[in-house]
């Protein structure tokens, strides 16, 4: 239900999401597992759409009802370039940071970041690398694999080396099992894959820019839908590049379905 963009599409997606969270009351460990998939669904939807601020206010409220993880979810969200979660990411990462970067799990590193990223924190990130590389070290996991690869091309980037971020970026793998990369926000690669497309357009390879971001139109990955409009501003941009107007007039339909005219509106000013 969350692949495609027309506006009843979504609708029904959202109905059922809403009603797993409103009606599933099974305190079962499976059934917690269905709650918090339904909420980031709710997010990802929400977000797709523009709808900053319900977004949060969705997040705070179960996390007041006890989805203690919700928190998590403000940043990504500031991540993704939401308008209104820049204090709510602050907020959720000070519950991360509790523990020195050297003694932090993979789970928290990817969260800090993601967040370092978004703040321009060389410094920081550059410690979030150091302790990821000691860790992929020493499990050789591909998943930590994972998490080194993206905190060192967000690195270079910080520090001006665009080309070495992009090798970094083409290089990543997703190494879990399907149906994990399937639900779980980060094995997928979807802030990594968007990231690639943007620097492709940036510099100069509209075709491979178009290439990465329509890997968001896959339903591979829940997380996707987070990352949609974002992905369809790239397609837009790398379309009017390439000088393709069908493909433009279609990508421009689907912003609008998604009641994301803001999107068409920045791009025509570009």
């Amino acid at each position: 239900m969350l692949r495609r963009t027309e506006r009843w599409n979504t609708s029904c997606a959202r109905r059922a999401l809403e009603s797993v969270l409103a009606h599933d009351t099974d305190t079962s460990a499976v059934h917690s597992i269905f709650r918090w998939s339904a909420l980031k669904g709710l997010n990802y939807l929400a977000m797709m759409e523009g709808r900053d601020s319900v977004a949060r206010v969705l997040l705070d409220s179960a996390n007041g009802a006890g989805i203690r993880a919700a928190v998590s979810l403000h940043i990504f969200n500031d991540a993704a370039g939401s308008r209104v979660s820049r204090a709510s990411a602050d907020s959720a990462v000070a519950t991360l940071t509790t523990l020195p970067i050297s003694r932090m799990s993979t789970l928290r590193l990817r969260y800090l970041s993601l967040w370092s990223w978004n703040r321009g924190d060389e410094a920081r990130l550059d410690s979030v690398a150091r302790r990821i590389r000691h860790i992929a070290d020493s499990t050789k996991l591909g998943t930590d694999r994972l998490v080194l690869d993206a905190t060192e091309a967000r690195l270079s980037l910080l520090r001006g080396d665009t080309a070495a971020a992009i090798v970094r970026l083409k290089g990543i793998r997703p190494a879990a099992d399907p149906a994990f990369i399937t639900w779980d926000p980060f094995e997928s690669a979807a802030n990594e894959r968007l990231l690639l497309a943007r620097l492709q357009l940036a510099t100069g390879d509209a075709e491979g820019a178009w290439q990465t971001a329509a890997t968001f139109d896959s339903p591979k990955s829940q997380v996707d839908a987070l990352y949609l409009a974002g992905s369809l501003s790239v397609r837009l941009r790398a379309a009017r590049q390439l000088g393709r107007n069908s493909d433009r007039s279609r990508i421009e339909a689907r912003l609008r379905a998604l009641g994301r005219q803001d999107l068409i509106i920045s791009e025509s000013a570009t």
